[in-house]
């Protein structure tokens, strides 16, 4: 999932963490691993302060960035 402004990446992995990236020189940035599940969907925020996930579990959570 890309960021509005385009400066970030989001990733979802299958060890149920979520990882942020930058899109200029593709340094890791955070990681969120609190997730009991893995994520299906990601999105940001249209202000990209915000980012969404969903699991399989029907969860959804929002991070601030």
């Amino acid at each position: 999932c890309i960021s509005p402004c385009e400066r970030y990446v989001a990733t979802a992995s299958l060890d149920c963490t979520i990882r942020l990236w930058s899109t200029r020189d593709g340094e890791h940035l955070w990681t969120f691993g609190d997730d009991h599940s893995w994520a299906t969907h990601l999105l940001f925020s249209l202000d990209g302060r915000f980012l969404a996930s969903g699991d399989k579990e029907g969860r959804v959570r929002i991070r601030l960035l």
